[in-house]
């Protein structure tokens, strides 16, 4: 039983490293967007707006930073475990599993909400200049 115990906390740490993979490279794309926008836009207010997203997203990227080295920590620990050279209270280890579960899961929320909020800001201002623009 410890050892399908074992393999599903492992096949749940795998999960999250490709998931982090997945949140780095979104939050780049976003990074490159506000770029481009920055490029194309010289409304001062709207330039307040790219730098206040930025600010955001180069904290998201600190907050999956740190995750990630949780989650490699976790990994390291399940390997030793499974390999049988650490031996741990498995009490501890689903503790310590549901710690990062919990921390992954408000990472995702803060970026869904971050997300939301650059889509409906930069969609409505082309919205707006397309109405002007009679576009």
């Amino acid at each position: 039983m410890k050892n399908i115990i074992i393999e599903q906390l492992i096949y749940e740490v795998d999960t999250w490293k490709r998931l982090i993979v997945f949140i780095k490279n979104e939050n780049l794309m976003r990074i490159n967007r506000l770029n481009d926008i920055i490029k194309s836009i010289n409304d001062k207010n709207v330039l307040f707006k790219i730098e206040n997203f930025q600010v955001q997203f180069m904290m998201l990227e600190e907050i999956y930073f740190i995750l990630n080295n949780e989650v490699i920590e976790q990994q390291n620990r399940l390997m030793l475990i499974r390999q049988k050279e650490y031996d741990i209270d498995l009490i501890q280890i689903i503790k310590q599993q549901q710690d990062i579960r919990v921390n992954l899961e408000k990472l995702i929320n803060k970026i869904n909400k971050i997300k939301a909020d650059f889509f409906q800001e930069f969609s409505e201002k082309l919205y707006e200049s397309c109405k002007i623009h009679n576009l």
